[in-house]
């Protein structure tokens, strides 16, 4: 795999690239595994230090959908982000300092999280928007894709739904504790989350490095794994947005997932579907 020093530049690097294609090409012929050493830890109190606030660190993550959602006019990058594999440069600093970068062959998307404020760079056209205000809903993003994100997000939501261990699984060159959260509501199509972390360290906090979710039979439909990852601090200047010489600059309002929908045609949602009634969202 590409070194750190490869992906985690502020712009997109074609030679890295190329490393990564030459990587895969070597996990495809064949690499030497090194098995797990057991990790220890109450699936309870791990769940906890998953909920903390993250851990600073610079990584490189690939995620990958199976969804095979149909391509929809005006949804195409959300949909790729399930049906497709994503590849992703993270740079956390702390919850509310972060940037994640969405990179492929034409270049690359970043989200940039600065206390409360987003701001997006797109290196195709050359242009950094700020993003005023935020929404209740939206579509999903690469940032929302991150072992962190996505892991944390999931225990949320789960609330107080069953944990149990699982065994301990290498990832990143790390033994990673695994928790797996299982949800109580028997209409969900999701069957599992299994999450693994590194919990080396702060005992205060973990840091995650897969997410699978699974549906109710079957295997895991979305997967996420930094493939990469350094304990540090990130450069100040790689979690500050500038636009670089020549670039655009503008100031947009935060769009919801109802604005990119209205494309469909849709009559306005029922109070009430299958059973279940309308949640008020509040920003």
């Amino acid at each position: 795999m590409a070194s750190l020093s490869d992906v985690a530049g502020p712009r997109f690097s074609r030679r890295w690239l190329l490393v990564a294609a030459g990587a895969a090409g070597l996990v495809a012929a064949g690499t030497i595994t090194v098995p797990a050493t057991a990790v220890d830890i109450d699936a309870e109190q791990l769940r906890a230090r998953m909920l903390a606030p993250v851990r600073p660190h610079v990584g490189y993550v690939e995620s990958t959908g199976r969804l095979g959602l149909p391509e929809i006019p005006r949804l195409e990058s959300s949909t790729q982000l399930l049906s497709s594999t994503t590849r992703i440069r993270t740079f956390v600093a702390g919850p509310g300092r972060w940037r994640v970068d969405q990179v492929d062959n034409s270049g690359e998307r970043d989200t940039y999280h600065v206390d409360g404020v987003e701001y997006l760079w797109d290196f195709g056209a050359g242009q950094l928007t700020r993003v005023v205000g935020n929404t209740a809903l939206r579509l999903p993003r690469a940032s929302d894709l991150a072992p962190h994100d996505l892991g944390r997000r999931l225990l949320r939501l789960g609330g107080d739904d069953p944990v149990t261990a699982l065994p301990a699984r290498r990832v990143a060159g790390r033994d990673a504790a695994g928790l797996r959260l299982t949800p109580s509501d028997p209409e969900t199509t999701i069957g599992h989350v299994d999450i693994w972390a590194d919990v080396s360290g702060d005992p205060a906090t973990v840091l995650l490095l897969r997410v699978e979710v699974a549906p109710r039979t079957g295997d895991p439909l979305l997967f996420t794994e930094l493939m990469e990852v350094d304990d540090r601090m990130p450069d100040p200047a790689d979690v500050t947005p500038v636009a670089p010489p020549g670039a655009g600059f503008i100031a947009v309002g935060a769009a919801d997932i109802s604005g990119a929908l209205k494309v469909l045609d849709a009559a306005p949602p029922p109070s009430r579907l299958a059973g279940r009634e309308r949640v008020a969202l509040t920003g």
